[in-house]
């Protein structure tokens, strides 16, 4: 019974360790010389910072899905089944234009929206 909970114990610390770190995605959109990109990653961080104020944890984790989420996005427009429509769609109805014309936006909430919507729209 201790060496289960020994093994249980090392794993659940190894995932909290990884957990406070930035993922791939979040760490190229931070240090990226793009300033959309970065303007980007400003906007996931913020997002991240208001909603979970002093939870560090749970900050950088939403910072690490959404840059996953924003990564998908631009993956998804390289794709040959890639829809346009559907996706402005999903950004319409998941992000807003700022002052400066970019996008904010959910983009777990985007991916899963058009994904649900090029799924349903091939369907028939």
């Amino acid at each position: 019974m201790k060496t289960i909970l020994l093994i249980i114990a090392i794993v659940f610390s190894g995932v909290l360790i990884h957990a406070q770190e930035l993922n791939e995605n979040a760490k190229f959109l931070k240090n990226t010389t793009n300033e959309t990109l970065k303007a980007t990653y400003k906007d996931i961080k913020e997002a991240a910072v208001k909603e979970w104020v002093d939870d560090h944890q749970m900050i950088v984790y939403t910072i690490n899905k959404q840059c996953n989420g924003y990564s998908e996005m631009t993956e998804a427009m390289d794709k040959s089944n890639y829809d346009e429509d559907v996706m402005l769609k999903a950004l319409a109805e998941w992000g807003q234009l700022t002052d400066d014309n970019r996008i904010k936006a959910d983009w777990v909430m985007v991916m899963y929206e058009y994904k649900k919507q090029l799924k349903a729209k091939s369907a028939y």
